[in-house]
């Protein structure tokens, strides 16, 4: 029997639930002239995406109150449930550092650099204390796991570093609860994209990523001097992605992977408009789920 894995809702799907067919149509086919006068509406749905997530329920309570605080005790009811369901299904040993770990995402995520570290678990832990329930949760669906590469090489699989990973929620919105992020402190300006250290915009650039069935890494250099968010493979050929939460653009590490790696073409999404580059396409925020249409 084939697996069935499901995803929470992506961006597009939640634009169709909460903005009708019309819209979501057009952010599927990618049509830049018809997308950029909507621009302004599309940032507005997507910092309501940040906080609301794509989990059905709260998607639901969304749509039908319309109220961020009642999607957040929704929230908090999905993230309690999976705890009390750690208890039914994980050995006893393992219980508690499968919590430490699932309440140490916020943490992990609002560093400079995103690598996991075990001493933000709990000081002093170490990998072997902590592999076993790692692995729990990914089997579990609640956080995916991206490894780094020492080059942006096809196969990916060939350059694979198993001891450093950036681990992310399975849903943005969860993060947002799990951090008791405020909604309405956030929801004016662009405060909502660069809220502890972009964490949010680059968990929602992994969500969006794995939603499409890719297994995205991450590539840094071995002196970590240069990193880029996120690579993807697409018709064998690597692509470096960097995710820039304010409007600051300046893309110095994707500079150095694509000349270090011979790449033609690299990727930076940001809530800059679409820009065609030649060497960088700079796909908006709201757009990087179609960035096949668009490379």
């Amino acid at each position: 029997v084939d697996q069935l894995t499901l995803h929470p809702m992506n961006f597009v799907e939640f634009i169709r639930a909460t903005s009708g067919n019309p819209l979501a149509d057009e952010l599927l086919h990618a049509n830049i002239k018809l997308l950029e006068p909507m621009e302004q509406q599309l940032r507005e749905k997507l910092k309501e995406y940040l906080l609301v997530g794509g989990m059905p329920e709260v998607v639901s309570a969304f749509v039908s109150t319309k109220d961020f605080s009642v999607c957040r005790k929704v929230q908090s009811q999905i993230i309690s449930d999976y705890e009390s369901d750690f208890g039914k299904h994980a050995p006893a040993r393992i219980q508690e550092r499968m919590r430490l770990v699932w309440r140490s995402l916020p943490g992990q995520l609002a560093k400079e650099n995103k690598k996991f570290i075990y001493g933000v678990v709990r000081e002093g832990a170490r990998a072997r204390d902590f592999e076993e329930s790692i692995q729990w949760l990914i089997d579990y669906g609640i956080v995916y796991r991206l490894s780094r590469v020492s080059a942006l090489r096809f196969p990916f699989s060939a350059y694979e570093d198993t001891q450093a990973f950036k681990m992310f929620c399975v849903d943005v919105g969860l993060l947002c609860a799990l951090s008791n992020l405020d909604p309405s402190v956030v929801l004016d300006g662009s405060e909502l994209f660069t809220e502890f250290k972009g964490a949010l915009t680059e968990q929602y650039v992994a969500q969006e990523l794995f939603g499409l069935d890719q297994i995205p890494v991450y590539w840094s250099s071995d002196r970590g001097r240069a990193e880029t968010d996120f690579a993807i493979e697409n018709k064998n050929q690597p692509y470096p992605i960097e995710v820039k939460a304010g409007e600051n653009l300046r893309s110095k590490s994707l500079k150095t992977a694509m000349e270090k790696f011979e790449l033609k073409r690299v990727i930076r999404t940001s809530l800059s408009p679409y820009r065609d580059e030649g060497w960088l396409v700079n796909i908006p925020l709201w757009l990087v789920g179609q960035y096949r249409k668009l490379i």
